[in-house]
């Protein structure tokens, strides 16, 4: 027989717990193979094991329940008193086993789910009494094992103290596992009916006289009919076929199914708009990225330049200071050699030839070490002014304090290149006072520019945060 790739689903009968029924003490019957097949010899028990079944099945009612149903004596001379007390010939004697038992019989499931439950019964019965005490329990949520039904000396518990630890067991698994002891046979039968449905719920479950009815023709293992019809007969609750549903059935499910294709068609052109989507997003976030990019770097590039723009100015006015203190200090001492010059001169008209060489010599020599301090400080100066003169602003960026600043500038570049500083010689002090005049009147200028320059640092930072904003 082939597998299905798609089995229907199921629930699994685990395995059977029996307690003082017959000749089982306590035993555990494992079931929960894809097959399973008992055999053994006559008193073996196999009839013991599927009686215990058939009892729970038909809800403890004794008129429901066919012992030994596979024999072909009519009345099999088995109870569930007799099972339970382990009644026994030997001799033509009758004989128990048990005086007193308090009989357990559970069937231990999986559902559909893999999700475990259990019902059965408990039945007490005694040699006194021709009458036995049947109840059924149900659990959800767990199995019934061999330590439930024992006290704490091994013996087995009496059927109301295995109900309050069945509560108790409830009650402290807090919801996960529930508990119900039922009375009626009745009522036993119909949880039992609820309980083996695929979904375990009332407006599905299984009708349980037909239950009743399927079992009561099975336990006879003589199935001679084909199994659909035994399905049909047993199984399918008795409703009849109505074509006209069918054919309205069938028609609601054509349309659905034109529903789902239409219904994959527009996923499907959602998906693809999505996708477009996405790549004209991505595109569009490209193009910003790229385009804030580039606008970073121009803003690091204008910060760069800027800072290279003040640090040169910065050194050229600091050179442009330290020349117009060289030139300071210097003209004081150009008059003292001149008037030196004149005292030599005089002396020199006064004093004999001798002293008047001496006299010249030395004021030949003072006048060459004038001479040549002179002369570094007016190349230092020019050097300074030719780097004044050689800053340029072609862009002030549109900004107004730059392009005031590079306007001063302008002025200072043509005060100082009408100031004619390379005319300067140590040979011509009267150009070199000249020249120093013109120089003074640039020092507006330059207290002009410095506030100028503090003035274009501000704004330059603003147009830089701006640009990076953008």
């Amino acid at each position: 027989m082939t597998a299905q790739n798609n089995p229907i689903p199921s629930h699994t009968l685990h395995n059977v717990v029996l307690a003082q029924w017959y000749l089982f003490e306590l035993e555990t019957i494992y079931l929960n193979a894809s097959a399973t097949l008992v055999s053994g010899e006559n008193g073996a028990g196999k009839t013991t094991i599927f009686d215990a079944i058939q009892f729970v099945l038909m809800g403890g009612d004794q008129r429901k329940t066919r012992y030994n149903a596979a024999s072909d004596a009519k009345t099999p001379g088995r109870s569930a008193r007799s099972y339970a007390l382990g009644e026994f010939k030997e001799n033509d004697t009758q004989s128990c086993q048990r005086e007193n038992a308090n009989t357990y019989i559970f069937l231990n499931w999986y559902d559909d789910l893999q999700k475990p439950y259990s019902f059965g019964l408990s039945i007490y019965a005694n040699s006194q009494s021709s009458n036995i005490e049947t109840r059924g329990h149900f659990i959800k949520g767990r199995h019934i094992i061999e330590a439930d039904l024992l006290a704490g000396d091994d013996t087995f518990l009496p059927w109301r103290e295995f109900v309050e630890r069945m509560k108790l067991i409830a009650k402290d698994q807090r919801g996960s596992v529930c508990y119900e002891m039922i009375d009626s046979a009745r009522v036993i039968r119909e949880k039992i009916s609820e309980a083996m449905s695929a979904n375990q719920t009332r407006s599905a479950k299984i009708e349980p006289d037909l239950l009743v009815k399927t079992l009561s023709n099975a336990l006879q293992l003589k199935m001679d009919t084909p199994i659909d019809p035994f399905i049909r007969d047993f199984i399918l609750p008795p409703d009849p076929i109505e074509t006209d549903q069918l054919r309205e059935d069938l028609i609601e499910h054509q349309r659905i199914e034109e529903e789902i294709a239409r219904a994959e068609s527009h996923k499907t052109a959602r998906e693809n708009l999505i996708t477009e989507a996405s790549k004209v997003t991505k595109h569009r976030i490209n193009a910003h990225h790229r385009l804030w990019v580039s606008q970073e770097a121009e803003a690091v590039r204008l910060n760069e330049e800027l800072g290279r723009k003040e640090d040169a100015h910065e050194a050229a006015q600091e050179r442009f200071k330290k020349a117009e203190r060289i030139i300071e200090q210097e003209e004081p001492r150009l008059t003292g050699l001149q008037q030196q010059s004149e005292k030599a001169l005089i002396a020199w008209k006064k004093s004999d030839a001798a002293s008047l060489s001496t006299a010249v010599e030395n004021a030949e020599q003072a006048v060459s070490l004038s001479e040549t301090d002179l002369t570094k400080k007016i190349e230092s100066l020019r050097t300074a002014v030719r780097e004044v003169i050689g800053q340029k602003f072609p862009n002030t960026l549109g900004i107004q304090s730059f392009e005031l600043l590079a306007s001063h500038w302008n002025v200072l570049v043509n005060i100082l290149e009408q100031a004619s500083v390379d005319s300067l010689s140590t040979s011509d002090p009267a150009n070199t006072r000249k020249v120093i005049d013109q120089l003074k009147g640039s020092k507006k200028h330059l207290g002009e520019i410095t506030e100028r320059i503090e003035i274009t640092d501000k704004d330059l930072g603003d147009e830089i945060k701006r640009l990076r904003q953008e």
